[in-house]
């Protein structure tokens, strides 16, 4: 999915789960589900390049 966006430029919204059993060795625990919008980010795009 978020190679899809590097490749196409299309942007997208990916849902990522942060609800894992405690017990599994994950940094990333917060007890909750995000949608997360996703854009390909370029220099140009904002006049940088």
């Amino acid at each position: 999915m978020l190679a899809d966006v590097i490749q196409t430029g299309q942007p997208t919204t990916v849902r990522v789960d942060l609800t894992e059993d405690p017990t599994m060795q994950s940094l990333g625990i917060c007890g909750g589900i995000m949608d997360v919008f996703v854009e390909r980010w370029t220099p140009a795009l904002y006049g940088m390049a």
